[in-house]
């Protein structure tokens, strides 16, 4: 019986070191040749949400980058910003939507299709408040 548990023990200790023994060398595969580089600049999407009917600032508005599931929110002057690596003359859509309507009323979605020229996207919106 105490062989058989000897036994069993070392076959553990050798799993145990061949998977330490892997991760380091993982490791040092990566601090030698680092992780795959993102080729693509980052570009800048910002701009400022209004109200339409009052012109103050809406904070709280979710903007999200569709079909990339990317998302930020307004802060309390209505102004957001999200990086993303997109190429010069891409297109891509961006959603407005007023996700908490306690807070600040509620106003309509909007919805606008914008291209990237010179590596920014400035985006004012005045979004219209439901009825």
């Amino acid at each position: 019986m105490h062989l058989t548990f000897s036994f069993m023990n070392r076959n553990i200790y050798k799993k145990l070191l061949g998977g330490a023994g892997l991760a380091t060398a993982l490791f040092v595969f990566q601090a030698c040749y680092g992780t795959p580089r993102d080729f693509d600049p980052d570009v800048l999407i910002y701009g400022k949400v209004i109200s339409q009917s009052t012109g103050e600032p809406v904070h709280g508005i979710r903007v999200t980058i569709e079909d990339f599931d990317i998302y930020g929110y307004t802060d309390s002057l209505g102004e957001f910003s999200i990086y993303h690596n997109f190429r010069e003359g891409d297109r891509f859509g961006v959603l407005f939507e007023d996700v908490d309507s306690v807070e600040n009323g509620r106003y309509q979605p909007f919805d606008t299709l914008v291209k990237v020229e010179n590596g920014v996207v400035h985006l004012p919106v005045a979004l219209k408040t439901e009825e």
